[in-house]
């Protein structure tokens, strides 16, 4: 039956493939069922079929159906395998393992020894910025790439790892065909054959040009920041969050705060209350400084005061401190920031001008009660003067020749205007601080009888008597 199923023309044997099984049970079986069915009626049609020779050709139909069928099934492919699960666990490794190239934007290589030939993926490409039909899949094309002073020591690099004596993992320079320099950071491992001979070697390349540029400006920014804040004149000191230790102390602090960058980074926790608040055995000029560190570590407060310090040489400095947080880009406090302004050269100044003003206000009065003293004591030579004057003026009219004495009083009041007059002229001295007295020995007696003499002729009528005891006084 097989044998006849296969000398079958094809054509036949197509039209069967294309016949379901249902199809092929029904064009086998209906002109049986036909025959009974006009058979039981005796119709005629039964007879004009036979005259047609109708019913071989339904015979003949439903054998090639049956054929087509049967060849279908034998030909048909075997049904496949479950999967095991190790294909299905490495399917899943493999697609991770893309993603995370993909994510960490990886470029793939592979270096066959024996046949020198490299494989590279397309990040590799994109890295090196050649195409697929520039890239030769041999060593030189890499070698070309790289910068020539990093050559030297990528090949050393590749060599040693071949030996088996490090892994290789190298950061180099390479220079793309448009001329532009890029940084890379390469890694690999050596895979050995069975004979434990090095076959391949399997790694990775990243470009790091982005994170290499973006450090080297941090470093840049960081150096002119530690210049600016080493040579400013403002102490400034910079405490650590966690450590609660001096991160950063400038040249200025150091001064100001009589210790040594050594000794202020050895100091162990800046906000913690020392051990005896009036003594500040553990660092002296902290004693003033804790509080305003460990209110801005804790509360992110901000303040500004101005504290007397106690160095360790015991001088005493004021100095302006202001202190506040150092927040990261999410608000939380990573440290604080002291920064200390010496006053004490200003204070020092303000005392002087203080002190100053005193004397200044001082020499007022002083200049004040001279000016009245002096005010008096012109009116004492100016009365007498011009009482000596009306008595020579009656005695004139009177005809009563003048007395010498009168003529001696005169100049002797005259002489002392003078030297007042001389004196006030030297106020200005005063204001300059360069007044100076000369002090004189003077008999009392003298000025006795001059102010008696003085009444005497002011007011003739009355009697002035002074007893005065001999000798100068």
């Amino acid at each position: 039956m097989g044998s006849t199923f296969h000398r079958l023309p094809n054509p036949w044997l197509a039209f069967g493939k294309r016949m379901t099984g249902l199809g092929a049970v029904i064009c086998a079986f209906a002109p049986f069922v036909a025959t009974l069915v006009f058979e039981a009626a005796r119709a005629p049609t039964s007879e004009a079929l036979h005259a047609l020779g109708l019913w071989p050709l339904a015979h003949v139909v439903a054998i090639v159906c049956l054929a087509g069928l049967a060849r279908r099934r034998d030909r048909s492919p075997p049904p496949r395998p479950p999967a095991r699960r190790e294909e299905v666990a490495g399917d899943a490794e493999a697609v991770r393992l893309k993603f995370a190239t993909r994510g960490a934007k990886l470029g793939i290589w592979e270096w066959e020894f024996e046949s020198d030939r490299l494989h590279w993926d397309d990040r590799m490409l994109e890295i090196y910025g050649i195409t697929r039909a520039e890239f030769s899949n041999t060593v030189a094309t890499w070698r070309a790439s790289v910068h020539p002073l990093d050559a030297d020591v990528a090949n050393a690099e590749v060599a040693a790892a071949v030996r088996g004596e490090r892994e290789y993992d190298l950061e180099f320079r390479i220079v793309r065909p448009v001329g532009s320099i890029r940084f890379v950071h390469g890694t690999g491992f050596i895979i050995n054959d069975a004979s434990g001979k090095p076959w391949k070697i399997f790694g990775t390349n990243r470009d790091v040009t982005d994170e290499k540029l973006a450090t080297q400006k941090m470093r840049e920014l960081s150096a002119f920041f530690e210049a600016a804040l080493s040579q400013s004149h403002a102490g400034i000191l910079m405490i650590d969050a966690e450590a609660r230790r001096i991160r950063f102390v400038n040249d200025g602090a150091v001064r100001m705060l009589g210790q040594s960058r050594e000794e202020l980074q050895r100091i162990d926790d800046l906000t913690k209350p020392a051990v005896d608040e009036a003594a500040d055995d553990d660092g002296h000029v902290f004693r003033e400084l804790r509080a305003p560190l460990r209110d801005s570590l804790s509360n992110g407060a901000t303040t500004s005061q101005e504290l007397t310090l106690t160095l360790p040489s015991r001088e005493r400095r004021v100095v302006l401190v202001n202190t506040a947080p150092i927040k990261d880009a999410l608000g939380a406090i990573i440290g604080g920031i002291q920064v200390f302004l010496d006053t004490t050269e200003r204070h020092r100044l303000f005392e002087e001008l203080r002190s100053a003003k005193e004397s200044a206000e001082e020499a007022m009065r002083a200049k004040a009660r001279f000016l009245d003293v002096a005010a008096h004591e012109l009116r004492t030579p100016v009365t007498a003067f011009s009482v000596l004057l009306q008595l020579a003026e009656r005695r004139l009219e009177k005809g009563v020749p003048l007395d010498a004495s009168v003529l001696v009083r005169l100049r002797a009041q005259v002489a002392r205007l003078s030297r007042l007059v001389a004196d006030l002229l030297e106020v200005s001295r005063l204001d300059r601080g360069m007044f100076r007295l000369n002090p004189e020995r003077v008999d009392v007696r003298v000025l006795i009888e001059e102010c008696v003499v003085g009444f005497r002729l002011q007011f003739p009528e009355r009697d002035f008597r002074v007893d005065v005891g001999p000798g100068p006084i």
